[in-house]
């Protein structure tokens, strides 16, 4: 019942000095509306910097958010190929989500260690009679971004079986160099399996050449490397790599390539240090599925430089406002104070009544907080256009590009913003609420007491304060009028 009173209380008080609740909702604004303003702007400003640095970071081949994950299999201590495979799986499905970022784009290259390859019922006898010695490989989306020259793309295998050929393509540049032509076969020869396995049909791929391929356009973001680089790959399915090479690759150096683009375009100044921390943590997650991976390419660099510059302008921003925002929280103070001394005699009597101190602070706490939150929702879109504004601000009152096709500042509400907005409403309530302390204290009797003693002028006015105050703002219009600003 206690707190339904102060509710009632508070609304009615908010109803009869409506005037003066709204003089102090409109300085809330403002002050309000000024704060806000200040780490939007910067916000704004640095977002823009951001996406300038991280196209500057990034090249006509990788665009500024590219990730590269890579995976060296090492001989000394090779992974199991289950091993290579959960951190597949993680990289496919849990790494966007681990990032905080959405994937426009996901390359996976898996390839073996080189392979003598030999005409087809050649026997090894050594790697000197070796054609050529090649990787198998695949590589997801691949028949998407190469043209064949001639054959088609490989298809997949009935079965695995080791007798049975398997489809490859072989890069233009390669089928030049050795004269390759498609439907002919060949055997490669896995060297490391020939020492540990029993059947020399595990030692053996035979292998037909089913196309012949060249990049579509070598400068698709989609080749993480130069394609030059690939040209010696021979290329089959992912079903074929997966049924028919993966069971072998025990003990083998093998590579693994997890390419990744990602959307950036929605990273604000806020967002980085959360960035780089989840980039960190989905470093060592991936290494504690599969270890020694790495990753070779990311925007962590520029992130890191950016992070180290990005305070500054936020700090020489408030330091401009703070004679702007005191005056504000001055102007709140003294309306604040002019509503409780409008209240003074009703606060007596309801303390004279019974009410407690708790009960009359809590009637204007939540008087105070009423006008906070009406304040923080009006302010939130006029500092944002506050910060816009003064992105379009040359000099003093001069404003460029104004208009229907004027360049903006990409400005928006953040959650720094916010809770900037609600530390100041905080603080403004605190100063709503603080006249209110002091007249908590007297009942009717005090009060009329404490007005009968008051005969002498506050100390400000006994010492000519607010004549003086007018000392420097008339010298400053004295200074002025010689420039002949006024």
């Amino acid at each position: 019942m206690a707190i339904l009173s102060i509710f009632i209380v508070a609304t009615r008080r908010l109803w009869s000095t409506r005037w003066l609740a709204l003089a102090s909702a409109v300085g809330l604004v403002v002050v309000v509306s000024l704060t806000l303003s200040v780490p939007i702007y910067a916000d704004a400003v640095y977002h823009r910097i951001l996406q300038e640095d991280m196209a500057a970071w990034g090249d006509a081949r990788r665009p500024p958010f590219a990730f590269m994950y890579r995976y060296v299999g090492d001989m000394s201590n090779p992974a199991e190929w289950s091993e290579v495979a959960a951190a597949d799986q993680m990289m496919q499905a849990q790494l966007p989500a681990m990032l905080g970022l959405p994937r426009q784009m996901l390359v996976r290259y898996f390839a073996t260690a080189a392979y003598p390859v030999f005409a087809s019922g050649d026997a090894y006898e050594s790697q000197r009679q070796a054609l050529t010695r090649s990787p198998f490989g695949m590589m997801n989306d691949l028949t998407d971004h190469i043209t064949l020259m001639d054959g088609a793309f490989p298809g997949d295998m009935a079965g695995g079986a080791l007798d049975e050929a398997m489809p490859v393509l072989v890069s233009k540049l390669l089928a030049n160099k050795l004269g390759w032509q498609v439907g002919e076969r060949y055997l490669a020869f896995d060297e490391f399996s020939a020492q540990h396995e029993a059947t020399q049909a595990a030692s053996q791929i035979p292998i037909v050449v089913s196309g012949i391929w060249e990049p579509r356009d070598d400068t698709e973001f989609y080749w993480y490397s130069n394609p030059d680089a690939l040209q010696s790959i021979l290329f089959t399915t992912e079903g074929n790599f997966m049924r028919r090479l993966a069971p072998q690759l025990k003990g083998e150096q093998y590579l693994v390539v997890w390419y990744m683009l990602f959307d950036g375009s929605g990273v604000r100044s806020g967002d980085v240090p959360g960035l780089l921390e989840r980039m960190g943590t989905a470093l060592t997650r991936a290494a504690g599925v599969l270890p020694n991976v790495r990753l070779d390419h990311s925007p962590a660099e520029a992130l890191k430089r950016y992070e180290r510059t990005s305070n500054l302008l936020m700090v020489q921003l408030f330091a401009f406002s703070v004679p702007i925002l005191v005056l504000t929280f001055v102007f709140i103070a003294l309306v604040a104070g002019l509503t409780v001394n409008n209240q003074h005699n009703e606060i007596a009597v309801l303390r004279s009544r019974g009410a407690s101190v708790t009960q009359i602070l809590g009637i204007a706490l939540l008087e105070a907080m009423v006008l906070g939150a009406l304040a923080l929702g009006a302010s939130a879109p006029a500092g944002e256009r506050i910060a816009q504004l003064v992105g379009q601000t040359r000099s003093f009152m001069d404003f460029v590009g104004v208009g229907v096709n004027a360049p903006s500042l990409p400005t928006a509400i953040t959650l720094d913003s916010l809770r900037t907005g609600l530390i100041t409403v905080g603080l403004a309530v605190l100063i709503t609420v603080t006249p209110t302390l002091g007249a908590a204290g007297y009942t009717v009797v005090t009060y009329k007491q404490q007005r009968a003693r008051a005969l002498r002028p506050p100390w400000w006015q006994r010492i000519w304060l607010d004549v003086l105050i007018f000392i420097p703002a008339a010298y400053g219009t004295y200074l002025l009028q010689k420039q002949g600003v006024v």
